[in-house]
């Protein structure tokens, strides 16, 4: 070999050297720039309680911060070392650090999570609708119901003493009676984007607004005035006048007029306030409850008959019926339909309209009545 060709080979091996050692310089100043960052992070986040200088967090003395864990891994000594070209090191995260749900205050890392939120909607008072389920129905398709009532009627039958003699005579009459169908309704205006958006908030409105109506047509049969709106019970009754002391003593006396005229007692309508009074008196002296399966699971009765009780039933006052006697008219069930009025297109408004059509045939007054308990 020349000496030209060894010194070309010395000057290229000194030229690698040199690489070498500038691609070592490089990486140690790589290296010293990573832990100056895993410094800061250490200082930024959180360190040992008890480190010289270090702000206590109040932690655990065994939990580590995330810099300090990345220090002290093996994993980071061997890529500062230069034994490891990459380093993959394993964090002991503690997400409470990191994202937590809670009110979202500016300035923390906690972000709000939507609550669960239930379908059921509170205060919703849907007291029961009690009588019209007891009351015979019929369903009619035009808007006036007529029927004949006998007049007050005195039985002219007796005896024919003798053949030849004259038979008694009977009077009777059968004048026409006539019932109007009621309308009762209500509206609400809704935005259309709330229909389009809140199904379940829809299908409340619906089953309220029914049940307002079915509420307010009990309310009706019950205690109508009459004068083109239904004329309920407490309006068509018989007043009667009872002679007993005792409200349950009352309402036996009613019950038994009403089989005197030739009615079969069907229910007994009272005030809640007024059924609770009675079935919670007391014997004087003794004080035990008068009457004893006042806690019973069975349907409410007194003397035999069963209980209605409503909000409509007027306190202090109470019925005796025979629901044979009635007849609850059903032109149109409750339903709900939508529709624009007026601007409402325009303003991307909708109203929701709830509708029931309905009447009360009370064949005969003397079958429904009323009196005082007191």
């Amino acid at each position: 070999m020349s000496m030209e060709l060894i010194t070309k080979a010395l000057e290229e091996h000194g030229d690698a050297v040199t690489g070498l050692s500038s691609t070592v310089e490089e990486l140690k100043a790589q290296t010293q720039k990573l832990e100056e960052n895993v410094t800061d992070l250490t200082q930024a986040n959180r360190e040992i309680p008890g480190d010289p200088g270090v702000q206590s967090t109040g932690l655990d003395a065994d939990t580590k911060s995330y810099g300090h864990q990345v220090v002290k891994s093996s994993e980071f000594k061997a890529f500062a070392e230069g034994r490891s070209k990459s380093a993959v090191i394993p964090v002991d995260l503690d997400l409470k650090n990191t994202l937590v749900s809670g009110s979202g205050v500016a300035g923390t890392t906690q972000i709000n999570i939507q609550a669960s939120r239930s379908r059921d909607v509170g205060e919703d008072l849907r007291r029961e609708i009690s009588l019209l389920n007891q009351l015979p129905t019929m369903a009619i398709s035009v808007n006036t119901f007529e029927f004949h009532r006998l007049a007050p009627f005195t039985n002219a039958a007796d005896y024919q003493l003798l053949q030849g003699d004259t038979k008694p005579q009977q009077d009777l009459s059968l004048p026409l009676q006539s019932v109007n169908v009621s309308t009762i309704a209500v509206t609400i205006p809704v935005s259309k984007q709330l229909m389009d958006d809140s199904p379940a908030l829809m299908m409340f409105l619906n089953s309220k607004l029914r049940f307002g109506l079915v509420d307010r047509l009990e309310a009706e049969v019950i205690a109508g005035g009459g004068g083109g709106e239904i004329s309920g019970l407490e309006t068509e009754s018989t007043a009667f006048t009872p002679t007993a002391t005792a409200a349950a003593d009352r309402v036996a006396e009613a019950l038994t007029q009403l089989e005197i005229l030739g009615w079969t007692p069907s229910h007994v309508l009272l005030n809640p306030t007024d059924w609770n009074n009675i079935r919670s008196e007391r014997a004087s002296g003794s004080g035990e409850y008068v009457v004893s399966d006042w806690a019973s699971d069975a349907a409410p009765r007194m003397w035999g008959t069963p209980v209605v009780t409503s909000n409509s039933v007027t306190a202090g006052q109470a019925m005796v019926i025979d629901s044979g006697q009635l007849l609850l008219l059903n032109r149109q069930n409750a339903s709900v339909e939508t529709g624009y009025v007026s601007g409402q297109f325009r303003d991307n408004l909708v109203t929701i309209r709830a509708e029931l059509r309905a009447g009360l045939a009370v064949y005969s007054p003397s079958a429904i009545q009323r009196f005082a308990l007191s």
